[in-house]
């Protein structure tokens, strides 16, 4: 019988035994904003127009979109970049560590006209973002992209390009940013 093991997902990261708090925060941070941007980049296209619809924002379907990760701007590095065409959306993501209203503020001085998507896993957060009160921000939470991307799996037939959505989805799992539904079995596997 084999026992779960959360190494075996390909997005779960290995942290070594000499880290500090702050250091393992950014590096949890990092690779869930990592695990998300690999899913939307090597998923079936459509997996990120619906995360686009969900948040209201307009995409042109036409275009190949791009990815890139920690981009460098005038005042500030987001974490990560979608572009479609001549359009980019910027991501702030956030796990562990607080949301902070400055932070913010210097990515919407940095991006020019563009969007910038903020993911936490705290509904709460969202009073930042209404307090800023700026048309350019769009929040979500990382409970909300797991079931929208849930959803989209029950409803894609397309087998082949699911594999990395569903690592995605048990890794979210994996890490406490999926909604409870129960205890598996693999829960009391040690």
């Amino acid at each position: 019988m084999k026992k779960f093991n959360p190494y075996r997902n390909i997005f779960y990261y290995f942290r070594g035994t000499h880290s500090s708090d702050r250091l393992a925060d950014k590096q949890i941070e990092d690779n869930t904003t990592k695990a998300l941007i690999n899913t939307l980049e090597y998923s079936d296209v459509e997996l990120l127009y619906n995360l686009l619809k969900y948040l209201n924002i307009p995409s042109v379907t036409a275009q190949t979109p791009e990815f890139d990760m920690q981009v460098s701007e005038l005042l500030s590095r987001p974490d990560a970049q979608i572009r479609l065409g001549k359009t980019s959306y910027y991501i702030e993501s956030k796990v562990q560590a607080p949301l902070e209203e400055e932070q913010i503020r210097k990515h919407l001085a940095s991006i020019g006209k563009s969007l910038l998507i903020i993911i936490t896993p705290r509904n709460s957060d969202l009073y930042k973002i209404n307090k800023i009160s700026n048309s350019r921000l769009k929040f979500i939470t990382w409970e909300e992209i797991y079931l929208i991307f849930k959803e989209y799996l029950m409803t894609n037939k397309k087998v082949e390009s699911n594999f990395i959505l569903i690592q995605f989805l048990k890794y979210m799992e994996n890490i406490g940013m999926a909604p409870f539904s129960g205890f598996d079995k693999e829960d009391f596997d040690s």
